[in-house]
């Protein structure tokens, strides 16, 4: 679990093939504290990945076929930078919103407008999961926490603060570019809850 709260700009210094998957190592400073663990989970542009070995400065992830096919993990490149954020603990401030690293889509960056440092973000999505987001609701975008502010079936936009900016890898992006969304999970388990309501018997009614 995560917040959407970007600790640190990692970079992509090798990929390799791993069978049908591959195998990523990303070079970074500060995402790992002293109690980092081979096995720990990490958001790497949102998508949760585990690290399976791990130094000071570099630490090495594994891709299954899954993953490529439904993120961006497929199209990155040698020297790209990602955004990591570690997981989600007890003590953490949950300063953004629940993130589980559990990508529902591609989306494709159709403009970004600049105003100075800040900017203006719209994303083409697929229509399909339209019941999923609401004006001023919550997206997690390449794993960043942000607010929808306008919203059509098809498309929906995000203000960028100059911090979101300077901190992320949004400052990298350009049109065209596919990024990985999680769309809010409460949002989710509501629209699962009243299709299954409307079509399944109240299975604790059916226990008395």
């Amino acid at each position: 679990m995560f917040t959407g709260l970007i600790k640190e700009i990692g970079r992509i210094e090798s990929i390799a093939p791993l069978g049908n998957g591959r195998e990523v190592m990303i070079g970074c400073s500060k995402a790992f504290s002293n109690d980092t663990e081979i096995g720990d989970s990490i958001s790497i542009n949102g998508v949760c990945s585990t690290v399976t070995e791990q130094t000071s400065t570099q630490f090495t992830v594994q891709f299954l076929e899954e993953t490529l096919n439904k993120t961006s993990m497929n199209s990155i490149a040698i020297n790209d930078k990602v955004n990591l954020e570690p997981c989600l603990t007890l003590q953490t401030k949950l300063g953004g919103h629940l993130v589980s690293g559990h990508v529902d889509d591609r989306g494709t960056i159709q403009s970004i407008k600049n105003d100075g440092q800040w900017a203006i973000m719209t994303i083409s999505y697929n229509e399909l999961f339209a019941p999923f987001l609401i004006p001023k609701g919550s997206i997690a975008i390449d794993g960043i926490s942000l607010t929808i502010v306008e919203l059509s079936n098809t498309t929906f936009s995000c203000h960028l603060i100059p911090h979101t900016q300077e901190n992320t890898n949004l400052h990298t992006k350009a049109e065209g570019d596919l990024v990985n969304l999680e769309f809010d999970q409460v949002g989710k388990y509501l629209y699962r809850f009243n299709e299954l309501n409307t079509n399944y018997p109240d299975p604790l009614k059916q226990k008395m």
